[in-house]
């Protein structure tokens, strides 16, 4: 029997776009909504006492109340401050991860070797975007990783839960699937099917990273 002919590559790539862009619209659409009105308390945050992220409630709530001790000052700042400063942050840094996800696939198209700006601090000028995507992957799961801890201080200070939102819960999925996305380029040389895998998911990452965003606003409007 004459074996059945291979599905073609572009074929294959866009279902997998198609499957990981319906995952991050589901995802959204069950976390927020889609909405951004001033929501109340209650409408706006889906609180619950246990579920996925008790088990870091101990660590989290330990590094907050050690910072706050640490800082006292901090439960004085301004509110607008504590309930606003890391959405900025984070919004600054989504636009750095952004232009990664660009250059990621500026890659995965053969423009690798086309030079990419990169920031000040990450590197010296301009870099072809195979060298710059790494880059600055590394450094948005960094700045996002301290942004988190920071968030979580600020909720304490407000004397506010820290992971009872869908919001926290986002934010970890998001962490996870950037560590998981910072460890398959280990498996390229080893098995083809990562480099597919690293592309779709980063930007299923990326859609996630949008709806964990409207979550947050949402959260920001009701404190």
């Amino acid at each position: 029997m004459a074996p059945s002919p291979r599905r073609p590559q572009s074929s294959r790539f866009a279902a997998s776009l198609l499957l990981a862009l319906c995952a991050a619209a589901l995802l959204g659409q069950a976390f927020t909504g889609f909405g951004f009105r001033a929501p109340s308390r209650t409408q706006a945050v889906s609180r619950r006492a246990g579920g996925p992220l008790e088990g870091l409630r101990g660590p989290l709530e330990a590094v907050a109340k050690t910072s706050l001790e640490v800082n006292p000052a901090l439960k004085e700042f301004p509110k607008p401050v504590l309930v606003w400063l890391h959405p900025v942050a984070q919004a600054v840094v989504f636009i750095a991860f952004a232009y990664g996800v660009y250059l990621g696939w500026q890659v995965r198209t053969g423009k690798g070797e086309e030079p990419a700006f990169v920031l000040p601090g990450l590197g010296s000028g301009p870099l072809p975007a195979s060298e710059a995507h790494p880059l600055y992957m590394r450094f948005a799961l960094g700045v996002f990783l301290f942004n988190a801890i920071g968030g979580i201080i600020n909720l304490a200070a407000l004397g506010q839960p820290i992971l009872e939102s869908d919001h926290a819960l986002t934010a970890v999925a998001g962490l996870v699937l950037l560590v998981l996305q910072a460890v398959l380029p280990a498996l390229f040389s080893i098995a083809p099917a990562a480099r597919t895998a690293h592309a779709y998911l980063g930007s299923a990452t990326a859609l996630l990273l949008v709806a964990h965003a409207a979550l947050g606003t949402n959260l920001g409007l009701s404190l």
